[in-house]
């Protein structure tokens, strides 16, 4: 039997391209936004070596995508590796590796209200106006909400031609920067190579790279309403990741040669909540500074509105499936999204994120604190498919050792990067996040044990899924 139209996403008629698809992930990722907030919180614990972040943490990320790419050729699912972790390790594991994802999400979205808010404040002082963040975020959000509700082809597009703008914009400033040779005029190899005692640094800077690459595996969310998932969705994970690397490598490096290697240089790169804007000023002109400004708002656009795509579409997963409140498992008979879903996300994210700006908190160290409970969430959704991917190739893989390897190798990165950010301790608030996350997993397991028919009413909704989506 076919499956209820208002529980069902991606009609025929709806379905987005594998062009739409990668827009779609590489707007929840905000290159710009990335550049412009992520660079100069990894330079803070970094110092110099923002690029060589960025490079070994495309290496990582790469590790832990293995598994996706391979779990999507087979799955088509909206909750993602809530759906490939229940075939492989059991529901129960698939459950949490689902909410511990449902976190991430929420980070993201939530620090795109952050996102929007900050990059409008700069915009706007650039015009001489001087607003608080908060109220901007509102609006922007608002702007969001009734995008997103509407078909996902209509705000696919939308994201990818912002984000496409924006990104456009950086590269032409990175260009022009690395073409005059930065501060010293001269081109050098040290933001590769970290200064003396700045390993620990890296290490724990490697969480704001994962930042700025995490999210790749947001197109498994959408494999529903997409054509020909198992083909497109894989491809669309891979080719985020490529472009990605190559752009943050590049703009980066361009970034801390702009601003220089000295202690100074590196000292202002790392205090400031613009550093784009403020490098288009130096080497452009300050039509340029607006103009990056633009883009970076822009980007926050894009990335909200994939985030929020996301989350809502885990916790329509969720929802369609009777873990959660089935009410959330509904889509909308005009546009075909998930209304309510994406109502909940956007209501708990405005709670969470304007409140303290009421208080006086910056948009970004916002964007800072959420940022990192998702990244922390991906760590552990993403060690958890690791996991998954190792037991699978040990049962039915060719070449074992060697795949099995790769996951082993994923898995020590993400331990390891979950060991920097708890020794040494972080500063706070950072040191709390991480029993936060352990706080989020710790609920879900009680909602699981407070339901004890959840295990096989996943496994049925989730055979019942795959019979339908097959048909």
């Amino acid at each position: 039997m076919a499956q209820s139209p208002s529980t069902r996403l991606g009609d025929k008629g709806r379905k987005i391209t594998l062009i739409q698809a990668i827009g779609y992930s590489i707007a929840l990722r905000a290159p710009t936004a990335s550049m412009a907030l992520n660079t100069s919180l990894a330079a803070s614990m970094a110092g110099r070596a923002v690029p060589l972040v960025m490079l070994g943490s495309l290496v990582g990320v790469i590790l832990m995508a293995l598994p996706f790419i391979k779990f999507t050729r087979r799955y088509v699912h909206a909750g993602s590796i809530y759906n490939f972790n229940s075939h492989v390790l059991g529901s129960s594991t698939g459950f949490v590796s689902g909410w511990v994802l449902l976190l991430s999400y929420l980070g993201f979205a939530f620090g795109g209200i952050a996102l929007i808010g900050d990059f409008g404040q700069a915009l706007l002082s650039q015009l001489g106006l001087n607003i608080p963040w908060g109220p901007i975020a509102l609006v922007g959000t608002g702007i969001v909400y009734l995008m997103i509700t509407r078909e996902i082809k209509i705000s696919t597009t939308v994201a990818l031609t912002l984000e496409g703008l924006s990104v456009l914009a950086m590269i032409i400033l990175s260009v022009v920067i690395v073409g005059r040779g930065g501060a010293a005029h001269h081109l050098t190899a040290l933001p590769f190579v970290p200064a003396s005692g700045m390993w620990k640094g890296v290490a724990f800077a490697m969480v704001f790279g994962f930042l700025s690459y995490f999210g790749f595996d947001v197109a498994a969310t959408i494999g529903e309403e997409t054509h020909n998932p198992r083909r497109n969705i894989p491809i669309a994970i891979l080719a985020n990741l490529v472009l990605a690397g190559i752009l943050y490598v590049f703009v980066s490096y361009a970034q801390t040669i702009g601003f220089g290697v000295t202690a100074e240089g590196i000292k202002t790169f790392a205090g400031t909540g613009a550093p784009l804007g403020l490098l288009a000023d130096r080497y452009v002109g300050s039509a340029m500074g607006v103009g990056i400004d633009i883009g970076a708002v822009f980007s926050g656009f894009a990335a909200t509105m994939a985030a929020m795509q996301a989350a809502s579409r885990l916790l329509f997963a969720l929802g369609r499936d009777g873990v959660l409140p089935q009410s959330l498992g509904t889509v909308s008979a005009k546009s075909g999204a998930p209304v309510r879903s994406i109502s909940v996300v956007v209501i708990v994210g405005l709670m969470v994120m304007l409140v303290p700006s009421i208080w006086g908190t910056s948009a970004a160290n916002m964007f800072g604190y959420v940022g990192t409970v998702g990244v922390l969430g991906f760590l552990v959704s993403y060690g958890l498919t690791s996991i998954a991917d190792m037991v699978n190739e040990s049962r039915t893989g060719t070449n074992k050792g060697l795949k099995v390897g790769l996951a082993i190798l994923a898995l020590l990165i993400i331990l390891y990067t979950l060991y920097a950010n708890l020794y040494p301790v972080p500063p706070m608030p950072y040191m709390l996040f991480p029993y936060l996350t352990a706080a989020w997993i710790l609920a879900g397991v009680i909602l699981m044990m407070q339901k004890p028919t959840l295990k096989d009413d996943i496994n049925r909704a989730l055979a019942a899924h795959e019979r339908q989506i097959d048909l």
